[in-house]
């Protein structure tokens, strides 16, 4: 883990299934009692990356570890410039809205109506694809005895 200095990490409360604690190359879950070591994208934008898969997957009930776990494989040097611009066009319909960021939008019903105007993205339907494999994948996976 890198060393970094007490005032580096930060709280971020997202209304609803619960909050991150991102400090520089982690992001944690205080529900849960997950963490993930990050190598390669900025603890931001996988927080961010997190926070759009819970809501892509609004109704299907999985926590955020399973979300954070599935989206570990999108935390590489080839994939950082399509997850950063992916979450960065996120962040423009944010700021028309008076969000400084995705990220900072603590209600699910103003983070839809971004998503309503970028649903149709090749990221977010790679987005979408990606996490019902291996979101579904896995529930199938631990179900079998």
């Amino acid at each position: 883990m890198k060393h970094q200095s007490p005032d580096a990490l930060r709280r971020r409360a997202i209304t609803g299934a619960g909050a991150f604690v991102i400090g520089s190359g982690f992001v944690a879950g205080t529900v849960g009692g997950w963490a993930m070591q990050l190598d390669h994208l900025p603890s931001d934008t996988m927080a961010g990356l997190i926070l759009l898969a819970r809501d892509l997957h609004a109704g299907d009930g999985f926590p955020d570890e399973a979300f954070a776990m599935a989206l570990k494989g999108y935390d590489t040097k080839e994939a950082r410039r399509m997850i950063e611009t992916g979450i960065a066009a996120l962040d423009d319909v944010a700021r028309l809205r008076g969000y400084r960021r995705y990220l900072d939008m603590d209600y699910e019903a103003d983070r839809q109506e971004v998503l309503r105007e970028v649903h149709d993205s090749a990221f977010v339907r790679s987005l979408r694809a990606g996490l019902v494999t291996a979101l579904h994948g896995r529930m199938a996976c631990s179900a079998v005895p």
